[in-house]
C-alpha cells in the first residue's frame, strides 16, 4: 500500500492527555483501517517503512496497571492516546511508542518516529 494510503473506514483514536492531537500520532490516523482484515499489528507494519513491530520490537516492557509500561530504568509510561480495533487495543505513547494488546493482555511494543 501507498505511504499516503487513505482508510476506507478510519477509526475514531481516544485521547487521554489534555494536550493530544491528532498531529502527535502522525501518520498513525490513516493506519488503521476498519475495514481492513488484517490485524492492528499488521496494519501498522505495512504502512511504516521504517521498522514497526515485526523488524524492531522493543522487548523488555511489562505492564503495570492499565495499559501503562514500564522499561527497566525509565519512568512509567501510560497511554496519550487509545484506539480499539475490533478485539485489539492499540496505545500511543510519548517518544512514538506504540503497542498492540491482544484480549488476553499480551502486547507488542515498537517506536513508530
Amino acid at each position: 500500500m501507498p505511504f499516503h494510503y487513505i482508510p476506507q473506514k478510519p477509526v475514531q483514536w481516544t485521547f487521554h492527555h489534555p494536550r493530544m492531537t491528532n498531529e502527535h500520532l502522525g501518520m498513525l490516523v490513516n493506519w488503521l483501517d476498519e475495514a481492513d482484515e488484517k490485524g492492528a499489528k499488521e496494519q501498522l507494519d505495512s504502512h511504516y517503512p521504517y521498522g514497526g513491530f515485526s523488524r524492531y520490537p522493543i522487548k523488555g516492557y511489562t505492564v503495570v496497571r492499565e495499559k501503562c509500561l514500564k522499561y527497566p530504568g525509565d519512568p512509567l509510561m501510560c497511554p496519550l492516546a487509545s484506539v480499539q480495533l475490533r478485539n485489539e487495543t492499540v496505545c500511543f505513547y510519548d517518544c512514538e511508542i506504540v503497542a498492540v494488546f491482544q484480549p488476553d493482555g499480551s502486547f507488542v511494543a515498537a517506536r513508530f518516529d
